[in-house]
């Protein structure tokens, strides 16, 4: 049941309207180009920003992430980052449409030219991204080039977007990151080689008798070794399609992630 209670902005004839946060938020996507997945909802959830702070998207898609963090906390300065000129006047389009456009604003460059300029206008104190994991040549790479670039390091990686973030990020600042689970080792040796822990982690599985399949992580410039691993999160219950308790507040809600384990 949606709870929307404006007036349905006009789609284009290669986009949809479609609802999230419970009926709250609509978003504007391509019907064929890139759709947004859960992963923009748990990262969005993952993520912890205070008014005072300074938030920067890497890579924010049609926005749904950012809308997912700015619904929930009280961030008033917050810009998205889009290389793909389509989707970041998605993302745009989105913020006004659900009125955020005084907390946040687009910008549509590519990360690297982007932290070489802000460089000298000031840092920022939280950073979060859905990284590229896909190799170019690993694969069947996606023919619609908006899709392929979004999951393909084609113009971006994990790698690119820690080295530009960490390069804008406030000495005790935090960057916070979505991966697949599977390349733990890699995101790790990334995480070194740009001179920075994993100070949280958290792992993501569809079913409590399933492997991982995503993990989350909260990076830092911080020297410590050790790092904190959060209790595992389950997207369905064990039986059925439905939701678990805690995946419901999450995306319904646009709530925190536990981290007492709660079921």
């Amino acid at each position: 049941m949606s709870l929307w209670k404006g007036t349905l902005p006009a789609a284009g004839e290669d986009e949809t309207i479609d609802y999230i946060g419970n009926g709250r938020f609509l978003v504007l996507q391509s019907k064929s180009g890139y759709r947004f997945s859960i992963d923009a909802l748990l990262l969005g959830g993952f993520v912890r920003a205070k008014a005072c702070q300074r938030v920067l998207e890497i890579g924010a898609g049609n926005g749904v992430a950012l809308i997912s963090l700015l619904s929930r906390s009280e961030v008033k300065d917050a810009v998205g980052l889009e290389i793909q000129p389509r989707l970041a006047a998605l993302a745009e389009r989105n913020l006004l449409l659900n009125g955020l456009q005084a907390r946040a604003k687009i910008v549509c460059r590519d990360v690297t030219s982007y932290a070489n300029e802000m460089r000298s206008k000031g840092d920022f104190d939280v950073i979060f991204f859905n990284p590229p994991y896909r190799c170019v040549r690993s694969g069947t790479s996606s023919p619609d080039m908006e899709k392929a670039i979004a999951k393909h390091e084609i113009r971006g990686s994990l790698d690119s977007f820690l080295r530009a973030a960490r390069r804008v990020l406030v000495p005790k600042g935090e960057i916070f990151f979505i991966y697949p689970a599977a390349y733990l080792s890699k995101t790790i040796a990334v995480l070194q080689a740009n001179k920075m822990v994993a100070a949280e982690m958290l792992f993501v599985h569809s079913r409590i008798d399933s492997p991982a399949c995503l993990v989350l992580i909260c990076a830092s410039k911080s020297r410590h070794e050790r790092s904190r691993v959060l209790p595992p999160f389950y997207i369905y219950a064990k039986t059925g399609s439905h939701y678990t308790l805690p995946a419901q507040r999450l995306f319904n809600d646009f709530c925190l992630f536990p981290t007492d384990g709660a079921e």
